[in-house]
């Protein structure tokens, strides 16, 4: 989709690639939330500066702009549940620095039988990491190469870890991290819409301490199965 396009995009084309109204799009750019410039009264934008704005700033916007990026950059969401077995999950990380759970967690992804590259796979995480931790508020990281491909992995990939004394990983609040979510999604769309969805599941600290009291992995896919569940009553 993204590949598509020139590197500068119009807001139409942005509106196209997102599936959101191109109005939303003129209001992120007139707050100053989407990277853009003006160029003849009219907005442009960078593909380049729109992918870092998307991985790096998805957890801080609301509910409803992350469900509406969820449900336009494919035309059918994916639940975060479906792609879970108990094999993705580790209960109890043993890890106390940033280094060392990173490659934990590339561990636990290759022990699923989905990775080709483990150690491309973990030069990929640590350099995205290096960009910008993605340690987000409460306790919460979503360690992800920025770019991936067929090479280093299977299939799309998710797995999750639980450290009890938590993990300093540059998060913007200082707060140790508790829970990773670690994913390679080879499909750019696919890639953006999981994130969006992981986004929307952990702004709910219930769903996060939850998941930090489960006792088992099965325990932790019900719980997240639930979460994804009250979207398709709401």
């Amino acid at each position: 989709m993204f590949e598509d396009y020139e590197e500068i995009l119009t807001t139409e084309e942005l509106a196209q690639i997102l599936r959101l109204n191109e109005r939303t799009v003129i209001k992120l750019a007139k707050e100053g939330q989407l990277p853009a410039a003006k160029i003849a009264s009219q907005f442009r934008f960078s593909k380049e500066k729109i992918l870092e704005w998307l991985d790096l700033q998805m957890d801080k916007y609301s509910d409803d702009l992350l469900s509406d990026m969820e449900k336009g950059i494919l035309n059918k969401a994916i639940p975060i549940h479906s792609l879970l077995k108990p094999v993705h999950i580790k209960m109890e990380l043993q890890s106390e620095t940033k280094e060392d759970v990173l490659k934990e967690l590339v561990d636990v992804a290759h022990s699923t039988g989905l990775v080709k590259n483990p150690e491309e796979l973990l030069k990929c995480i640590k350099a995205r990491e290096e960009l910008c931790s993605t340690a987000v508020e409460n306790q919460i990281a979503f360690p992800h190469p920025r770019t991936t491909s067929w090479t280093i992995v299977k299939n799309w990939l998710i797995v999750i870890g639980i450290s009890k004394k938590g993990i300093e990983f540059g998060a913007a609040d200082e707060k140790p991290v508790r829970i990773f979510v670690m994913m390679s999604i080879p499909l750019l769309p696919l890639h953006l819409q999981l994130l969006s969805r992981l986004a929307r599941i952990f702004k709910d600290d219930t769903i996060k301490q939850k998941i930090y009291e489960a006792k088992t992995p099965e325990e932790i896919i019900t719980i997240i199965e639930k979460k994804e569940a009250e979207w398709q009553t709401s």
